[in-house]
Formats: C-alpha cells, sequence, structure tokens
C-alpha cells in the first residue's frame, strides 16, 4: 500500500506541523474512487475555546503523537490491529 503510506506520511507531517497558516483542511474520501478531495478549509481554533477537563488536551495530542509514530504503526501492523484512532 505504497499510495497509502505516501498518503499517511504527507497527512501527518502536515498535521503535525506548528505553522499551518491558522488553517484547518478537512478531506473526504471519493466515495468510488481511490482519491481524497478537499472539502472545507476552516480557521484553526485556539485551544483555549475548547472546555476539556485539565490537562486533558494535553493527554490527547501526546497520545496523538504517540499513535502517529512509526513504532506505534508497525506495532499495529505487526498485531494484525486495524490502525485507527477515535476520541468521543
Amino acid at each position: 500500500p505504497k499510495p497509502l503510506k505516501s498518503f499517511m506520511t504527507s497527512a501527518l507531517s502536515t498535521m503535525l506541523k506548528d505553522d499551518c497558516e491558522g488553517r484547518v483542511d478537512i478531506y473526504v474520501k471519493h466515495m468510488w474512487m481511490p482519491m481524497w478531495t478537499k472539502a472545507i478549509s476552516k480557521d484553526r481554533r485556539d485551544r483555549d475555546t475548547i472546555v476539556l477537563d485539565e490537562n486533558l488536551a494535553d493527554d490527547v495530542i501526546e497520545d496523538m503523537r504517540h499513535f502517529f509514530s512509526q513504532k506505534a504503526a508497525d506495532w499495529y501492523h505487526n498485531a494484525g490491529i486495524p490502525y485507527r484512532r477515535g476520541y468521543l
């Protein structure tokens, strides 16, 4: 799955960049074709506008950084577990 790896590498490098020009781009997968299309671009929200328990935002960001590491991706692959993460 080289195209998927290339997409994920690009997405991760974009997501983890501190300077994203204050915008967040949201992409959706095309229904029938193996491609992603930019659906919308929104202003990036400041973390202070998100109401969470104390230190929870830091914990979520740290969890995301760990999840998107190569070590975690390899672990999921070797364990045969789908490599995905969701937050409620």
